[in-house]
């Protein structure tokens, strides 16, 4: 059934005609004998409402329906497009919906999942953006908040989850139970959730303004000797203990439970009360600090969505960042103020900031508060713009008008729309109170521009060499003209070992040319280096005896923050075509095999392993270099250290298309290990997926090592493995398994796609660029959201660098009948392709 693709007029043509009071959702998840539902599953759904028009509809997509009733009259149970039209409304309404609905396969409903590991059977809900109407009649957008009753009939031995907590149980047939929830507070129907299987829990609580919150960590059974709950639980309490300081408003939603489901996908899932987690975030084996770090960061995103997102909820799609940016934003914040990664902003800048300027400098480029006319513009947006440059602005928002204002305007912000919809004014009017600031010209300057500004310093020298007549200059590229107002701090490094900083003040640009008296009269230092602290968001650019100074010493700054800004600002020189990329290489491998600051370090690997593959015009002796280094630094690194299993990544990654591929071979079958490396669960996937990309493992080699510990991560892993092979029929295989409709669930389709494209494999992988090219439309004609497509074109999408390929995306191109959300992907992946050719040939 083709989903409706409600648009924001629709909406809020909706919004205005309809007040809902309630929703009582029935949900039979049995066989009827009192077994697991295996396709299909009953629903019953009783909304009452308040109509100020005779005429509406109420979204649902059943496989049948039993019945219709308005009022006590049957309907027609037609449903046209995911939609039943509703007439001869009252003043007061109460409709009941009666039917089967299909359980998901594409992570979009109500899913039901088999764990591998035991063969238990798994069922998790995911609404998100508009999958509600699959699991339940509702009036699926966002500003048409209401309490939810959820009554769920399920196995007696099972765990059963929803927003509220059990309040009572019966008897149901085939010796299974109903489980009636307690009601919730209004909410969205997006954030409502329904979670059953033989799920393992375990609780705590932690100290409210209103008394203890019971707080729950569930996971799948096979995964529980593997659940971490005294770190989550840990990281979970920091996270409340600082949002109720901030926000000043008490949990609103009585329990708080956090379900690690049986998939590796999707991050995390706001639910009011009843979060989703990946599965992947259960750690089979040891992990570095930055996946630890990822993790804390994740289940603190989620938590403060509590407030922002659920608690107050944006009216519709379009402000969408703002739940994210913030939930961003305030993720890192507690990670740095309540955990033990008290470096996470260092994170932030060298890997959400370096994500943001990627995407902000694509043809596809589009202001953060965007607008979002229909579902799949809205779905096309939830991206690094949304998320990474969102919270990154609000992170200069927060500098610009002050923490204490920040925190004021918050926690009467919370007070004013608790359980309600709001729009970005709503926000904006609270700060402009809370600070003095007139925040109009800074909310279009920031909010409602595309692209990003460079900063540049400029000085002279006296003869003393003091610093004269420094200035910060800003431009903007012609497309997107804008130059903004910057809060940011500028700060003075030199020495001979280290550059320490001598100097730091903060300052106020904006327009063409800030000058900044404060700073001359000061010695000269041997690097100026603008947006010291990270605060706002712009490229960094460095004056010539910087510049010349810092493309041989990034790595000799102490304070790792500023590392990160200079390494940042270096990878996008590189981009730009400002610096070398055998330049950079060279560098950044200099740098890395001393770097201690884990952060970086991940983000000089990754800078350099794909500078290797995608950049240089020859990568077969500088492969070889860095999987040396790579070797190298297994046995120099502490052992069983961070740095160690960074390092071991990247010689996985590398060494397997080198003279050193013995080496992997020999590492993978344990007979030479260095000290410190433990050939565990993840290790043991890294190592495969090194030898499956170069033809050292054959699909046999690859199901054996699934065989040795087969759960759900494990079968994604060999899912990637086996699309990694270089082989014709390995090739196509996966291909099919991606493109086919039905082929393979949401998971494991994109864990297919992630390993399809190889950089050693373009002579193999030529074809199916044209493949592709042909493919796509019938991806998009053939599913009913966006979100299935959305996997199947993105992460499929070629990334394999070669002179031929342009032509083939210029071409689809050419075409203008081709959805947005389609036509923004194809152009993303040819600008990427034309930027690595153009840095491959020097130009």
């Amino acid at each position: 059934m083709i989903a409706s693709q409600l648009t924001e007029s629709e909406a809020a043509e909706r919004s205005t005609q309809l007040t809902v009071h309630s929703y009582d959702v029935t949900l039979d998840l049995t066989d009827g004998q009192g077994g697991p539902a295996s396709t299909v599953f009953r629903s019953r759904t009783v909304i009452e409402f308040s109509a100020e028009t005779g005429t509406t509809f109420v979204d649902v997509q059943p496989v049948f329906l039993e019945s219709v009733v308005l009022n006590g009259i049957e309907l027609d149970r037609t449903v046209h497009d995911g939609r039943i039209s509703l007439s001869g409304l009252a003043e007061r309404n109460v409709l009941v919906v009666d039917g089967t609905f299909e359980l998901a396969d594409e992570q979009q409903g109500l899913e039901r999942t088999v764990d591998p590991a035991d063969g238990e059977v798994y069922f998790a809900s995911l609404m998100f953006m508009a999958a509600a109407q699959r699991v339940f009649a509702c009036f699926d957008q966002p500003d048409l908040k209401a309490p939810y009753t959820f009554h769920i009939t399920a196995p007696r031995e099972w765990e059963v989850i929803s927003n509220g907590s059990v309040d009572t149980t019966e008897p149901a047939a085939g010796g299974a139970v109903t489980r009636h929830f307690s009601r919730t507070p209004p909410i969205s129907s997006y954030i409502t959730a329904v979670l059953a299987g033989p799920y393992h829990r375990v609780t705590d609580t932690v100290d409210g303004p209103d008394g203890p919150i019971e707080l729950g960590l569930v996971c799948v059974r096979s995964a529980a000797p593997y659940l971490d709950a005294e770190r989550c639980f840990r990281w979970t309490k920091a996270g409340f203990d600082l949002f109720h300081r901030m926000f000043g408003y008490p949990y609103p939603f009585g329990k708080y439970d956090q379900i690690f489901g049986t998939d590796a996908g999707i991050g995390g899932m706001e639910n009011a009360g009843a979060v989703t987690l990946t599965g992947g975030m259960i750690f089979r084996s040891p992990v570095t600090a930055i996946e630890q770090e990822a993790a804390a960061y994740t289940i603190l995103h989620e938590l403060s969505h509590m407030w922002f997102g659920d608690l107050v909820t944006t009216a519709w799609w379009q402000d969408t960042w703002l739940n994210e940016a913030f939930a961003t934003y305030a993720g890192y914040l507690a990670a740095a103020q309540g955990t033990e990664f008290t470096d996470a902003w260092t994170t932030f800048a060298r890997c959400d900031k370096a994500l943001a300027l990627a995407a902000d400098q694509l043809p596809s480029t589009h202001p953060i508060s965007a607008d979002v006319p229909d579902l799949r513009t809205a779905l096309s947006n939830f991206d690094d713009i949304t998320y990474q440059k969102g919270a990154a602005v609000l992170r200069q928002l927060v500098a610009y008008v002050g923490e204490g204002a920040f925190t004021e305007a918050l926690r009467a912000y919370f007070a004013k729309h608790a359980f309600g919809n709001t729009t970005l004014t709503d926000l904006l009017l609270a700060l402009e109170r809370a600070s003095g600031r007139d925040l109009g010209k800074w909310s279009q300057q920031w909010l409602r521009t595309a692209q990003v500004n460079t900063l540049r310093p400029t000085y002279t020298l006296t003869d003393e060499r003091q610093v004269s007549g420094f200035a910060v200059e800003q431009t903007a590229v012609p497309e997107h003209p804008v130059l903004r107002d910057h809060r940011l701090t500028i700060g003075f490094y030199t020495g001979d070992a280290q550059l320490t900083r001598t100097h730091q003040v903060t300052v106020d640009v904006g327009g063409a040319v800030t000058e900044v008296p404060s700073l001359n009269g000061l010695p000269a230092p041997d690097v100026v280096l603008l947006n010291d602290a990270d605060l706002t968001y712009a490229k960094v650019r460095f004056d010539p005896a910087s510049d010349e100074v810092i493309r041989s010493r990034a790595g000799d700054l102490d304070d790792p923050l500023a590392r990160a800004v200079a390494w940042t600002a270096l990878w996008d020189m590189t981009r730009d075509g400002e610096f070398a990329a055998s330049s950079y290489v060279a560098v950044a491998l200099a740098a890395a095999v001393r770097e201690e600051q884990i952060a970086i370090l991940a983000g000089l690997l990754t800078n350099l392993e794909y500078a290797v593959s995608h950049y240089l015009p020859e990568p077969q002796a500088t492969q070889r270099e860095l999987a040396a280094a790579a070797w190298s630094a297994l046995t120099s690194r502490s052992p069983g250290g961070d740095a160690q299993r960074l390092w071991l990544r990247t010689f996985a990654h590398e060494a397997g298309g080198t003279t050193l591929a013995g080496s992997l071979q020999e590492l993978y079958a344990g007979t030479s290990v260095p000290a410190g490396v433990d050939l565990d669960f993840e290790t043991r996937w890294l190592l495969v997926h090194g030898l499956a990309s170069y033809g050292l493992i054959d699909a046999a080699g690859i199901d054996a090592e699934l065989a040795r510990d087969p759960n759900v991560t494990a079968e994604q892993y060999a899912a990637t493995a086996r699309a990694m092979l270089p082989d014709p029929t390995a090739k196509a295989a996966a291909w099919s398994l991606v493109t086919t409709p039905g082929g393979a669930q949401g998971g494991l389709k994109s864990a297919t796609a992630r390993g399809f494209w190889h950089p050693a494999q373009t002579e193999l992988l030529r074809p199916y660029v044209a493949q592709y090219y042909e493919s796509i439309d019938a991806f998009w004609a053939t599913d009913d959201g966006g979100e299935q497509a959305w996997v199947s074109t993105r992460t499929l999408a070629p990334t394999i660098v070669d002179d031929a390929l342009p032509a083939l995306a210029e071409a689809w191109l050419r075409s203008p009948d081709r959805p947005a959300m389609l036509r923004r992907t194809v152009e993303e992946t040819l600008h990427e392709l034309n930027e690595s050719l153009r840095i491959r040939h020097g130009h």
